[in-house]
């Protein structure tokens, strides 16, 4: 099988050295032909006989760019042979693998022509043999030729099969590339939405604030005071509220095609995460060590996605981050203590805890997601892990740099 593999890979790589390869072999076998099958009492073959009969297959070098041509250069220059030298031999071996070639080529009704024309061919080179019947020679070549169509026409519906495949594979590409990229277009215009409503309030309530401080400035200094106050709160809130949204947008930026993301990159990620007032602490345990590129890219999708969901709907609960290199395999925990994260992986009917699990799945891992006994949220991830190419963490990269905001 890997024989066989590795032929058909070289094949489609190098079809010329293929074709010269074989176009080759079916030289040797028509001139070992000529020379070892000769009628008593004639003379060995000459030069010129030679040169004929290896003409009747050298154009099979070409077959793949023009077969049909090819093949009919084999027919005439094989019944010329047999014309000038009036020797059955072996010249339509050439014929014949054109003829193939012609049957994996065209559709049967384009290929009837060189059908008739290796047929006919056959009979007129093999015929001054008298060897059998003029009905069994027919019949001979009739099943030659229909063997020969049959598996070149297999091969040219499996060439088809596989081209529209492939061409399907590409279009269910493009179709998720453009669905995933409507998806976060879609949740971009929410967060902006969500930032223009957060905005648009708290500044609501710095006007009226800040105007009622303008009023009472002269006559109540305490109450202006106090105006000036819930100004200052509110503008921090807002303040907030947009980090939390801007973090939210540039986490998306993740999403768009490029290189792969790592492991390598969770300082970033993590830095991003506290920048947005989530105090996130992270261990790393057992060895660091390179992983295949798969398995790096399912860990810090959930550890991501687990991430953005603590942001979105508990951005204030302490987060602890755990990443265990054990030996063969790999351990990720995400987990919180906010009583009010229980959607922070997507929530019971959402989608998050389904992706991440089928992403697991895929590379043979488990994740197990739920609340906490005494409140919050937990994502585990269990995924089987060998030594390959992959980015490689340094436990100094991700160490805490305190719990709060960086």
């Amino acid at each position: 099988m890997r024989a066989l593999t590795w032929t058909r890979r070289a094949a489609v790589a190098h079809p010329m050295v293929v074709d010269t390869l074989l176009a080759t072999a079916a030289t040797l076998l028509t001139l070992i032909g000529t020379v070892a099958f000769r009628a008593a009492g004639r003379p060995a073959a000459g030069t010129v006989e030679l040169g004929l009969a290896s003409l009747t297959a050298l154009p099979t070098v070409v077959r793949r760019r023009a077969p049909l041509a090819v093949l009919i250069a084999c027919c005439v220059i094989a019944c010329l042979y047999t014309a000038l030298v009036f020797h059955p031999a072996e010249v339509y071996v050439g014929g014949e693998l054109a003829w193939y070639t012609v049957a994996s080529s065209y559709p049967p009704r384009r290929a009837v022509l060189g059908a008739a024309a290796m047929l006919g061919t056959m009979v007129y080179t093999l015929a001054p043999a008298k060897l059998v019947s003029g009905a069994a020679l027919v019949a001979g070549g009739v099943i030659t030729v229909g063997v020969l169509w049959w598996f070149g026409e297999a091969a040219r519906l499996l060439a088809v099969r596989n081209d529209r495949l492939a061409e399907l594979s590409a279009e269910l590409r493009r179709e998720q590339q453009a669905h995933e990229q409507r998806v976060l277009t879609e949740e971009r215009v929410r967060i902006a939405r969500e930032l223009h409503d957060v905005v648009a309030h708290h500044m609501s309530v710095v006007a009226v604030q800040a105007g009622l401080a303008h009023y009472v400035l002269e006559s109540e200094p305490g109450r202006a005071r106090k105006a000036l106050s819930t100004v200052m709160d509110v503008t921090e809130e807002a303040l907030q509220e947009m980090r939390r949204v801007l973090v939210l947008l540039r986490l998306g930026d993740e999403q768009l095609p490029g290189e792969p993301p790592s492991l390598a990159r969770l300082p970033e990620l993590a830095g991003r995460i506290r920048s947005a007032g989530v105090p996130l602490k992270v261990a790393i345990s057992g060895q660091p060590r390179p992983l295949p590129p798969g398995i790096e890219l399912c860990a810090y999708r959930v550890i991501q996605e687990s991430l953005t969901n603590i942001l979105r709907h508990a951005p204030g609960a302490v987060t602890s981050l755990d990443l265990r290199y054990e030996p063969g395999q790999l351990f990720v925990q995400v987990s919180n203590d906010a009583a009010a994260a229980g959607s922070a992986a997507g929530g019971p009917g959402g989608h998050g805890l389904t992706g991440m699990r089928e992403r697991a799945a895929l590379y043979g891992g488990t994740l197990t997601a739920g609340p906490r006994p005494g409140g919050g949220f937990t994502v585990a991830l269990t995924i089987p892990a060998s030594a390959g190419a992959g980015a490689n963490v340094r436990p100094e990269d991700m160490r805490d740099q305190g719990s709060g905001g960086g």
